[in-house]
């Protein structure tokens, strides 16, 4: 153990700080997502967007089935679908912008969205 100790110089012990610091940071701004205001649903082609002050039950049919989104509390989530693996359902709730929820074999997304839509490299 004091090998180790005799080992480290001031230059390692200032990188790992320095990681640490930008770590915790990046940490903080992603836990400080702002909440978003609606929720767009994306089903055969067609896209239907909520305000999430509104709480709402529906269902929507896709090429499975029949997939149940919840908006309770200004957050959403699936709470029931066909698909097998279920990772939609059991993705929980979701409440801040850009954050999504795919069932991949249903073909429905959801996803918390702003008063503006936001542009990035796929939509621009």
């Amino acid at each position: 153990m004091s090998k180790f100790i005799n080992s480290v110089k001031v230059g390692d012990v200032l990188t790992i700080l320095f990681f640490i610091i930008v770590v915790t940071l990046l940490f903080i701004k992603l836990i400080n997502l702002p909440e978003g205001e609606f929720l767009e649903i994306e089903t055969n082609n067609e896209s239907i967007i909520f305000n999430l002050e509104h709480d709402i039950q529906k269902k929507f049919s896709g090429p499975l089935g029949l997939t149940e989104i919840i908006i309770h509390n200004k957050k959403a989530r699936i709470k029931e679908s066909p698909c097998n693996k279920k990772y939609c359902v059991h993705h929980g709730w979701i409440n801040k912008i850009n954050e999504t929820i795919v069932c991949i074999p249903n073909e429905i997304r959801i996803s918390i969205i702003g008063k503006n839509k936001p542009y990035d490299s796929t939509n621009y």
